[in-house]
Formats: structure tokens, C-alpha cells, sequence
């Protein structure tokens, strides 16, 4: 185990890979929501507002290693903290339902939460593009459909705030990944 307040990427890779069970669809999404996690905390931290980049690629590479598994992010979170890396869980157990912070700065756990909602599968989607596709899944389930609209506010007022702190919009920013 490499020591620090995360794991290294080597090490993520072995722990998403064993978890996850090799689903390639699990594996090319949190491969992908480490990407953009990194970038965006990358190009906060260029605009002052500092995020750890490195903490948060972790937590986007293993943010759903429990997916399929009941309460995945809080599994997920348990796991975490089993291995030794709480600072990871810490983010990873709220990637579903992110306390939101004031207006300024962005805080990490915001940072992976957008970067999760932005992407679908393999591909940077777009927050209306990635939720239309999940709402779908559930037209006749008038809680679903709540649940699903409250996190699309969410994700747009933390888009707003990373777009506002780095001066640049999010399509910018994500560019050139997935």
C-alpha cells in the first residue's frame, strides 16, 4: 500500500479493477470521471480555487466500485475506509447527493459530483444530455423523476460556480476528454 492520504494511481487502477469485477462499462466511466475531476480541480486551482487534483482523481477512479451493490456510494465509502484511504471515501460517499458549499470555492466533493453527473459511460455527455438518458429510465416513477431533477439543479449550480471561478464554461473545460 502506497502511504499518503490517497492511493496512487497504479494502486486505483488494481482497487477499481478488483472491485468493480472487470465490468468494462464501470471501468471506462470511472476512468473517465477521473479525467475530468483531475482537469477541473486542475483549472480551479489555476483560477485560485484551490482543489486537490491528485485527491480527486483517486476519488473519480474509484467512486463507483461498489456500483450494483445497495447504496453503492455508501459501500463504496465502507470499502475505502477498510483500505485506509478516509479522505477518499469522505468524497467518494457523497458523489450522489453532495451537500452543496456557499457560492465560492468550489470543494472537492462538488468538483466529483459534477464530474460524475457530466459524464455518460465513456463520454463527456453534458449535464441536460446525461440526465434526459437517466430520466428515461424511470418515465413512470414520479419520485425518480424528483430525485432526478433535484440532482440536475444541483450539478447546474456547481457548473455555474466552476464556470464563474475559472472564467471559462464547462465545455471548455472538459474538452478533448471522452
Amino acid at each position: 500500500m502506497e502511504q499518503g492520504r490517497f492511493p496512487g494511481r497504479e494502486e486505483c487502477e488494481e482497487i477499481l479493477v478488483r472491485e468493480a469485477g472487470g465490468q468494462s462499462r464501470i471501468l471506462e466511466h470511472s476512468r473517465l470521471v477521473a479525467a475530468v475531476a483531475e482537469r477541473l480541480a486542475e483549472e480551479l486551482s489555476q483560477a485560485g480555487n484551490p482543489v486537490d487534483s491528485q485527491l480527486l482523481w483517486a476519488a473519480g477512479c474509484l467512486h463507483d466500485i461498489a456500483k450494483g451493490r445497495p447504496r453503492h456510494a455508501a459501500a463504496a465509502a465502507d470499502i475505502l475506509r477498510r483500505l485506509g484511504w478516509p479522505a477518499v471515501a469522505e468524497l467518494v460517499a457523497v458523489h450522489m447527493d453532495v451537500p452543496l458549499g456557499g457560492a465560492t470555492p468550489v470543494t472537492a466533493a462538488e468538483v466529483l459530483y459534477l464530474a460524475d453527473k457530466l459524464t455518460e459511460g465513456s463520454k463527456v455527455a453534458g449535464l441536460a444530455r446525461r440526465f434526459v438518458a437517466v430520466g428515461e429510465r424511470y418515465p413512470d416513477d414520479p419520485t425518480a423523476q424528483r430525485n432526478i431533477a433535484a440532482r440536475l439543479r444541483k450539478a447546474e449550480q456547481i457548473q455555474k460556480k466552476v464556470e464563474a471561478a475559472t472564467g471559462r464554461k464547462i465545455e471548455e473545460l472538459t474538452a478533448g476528454l471522452g
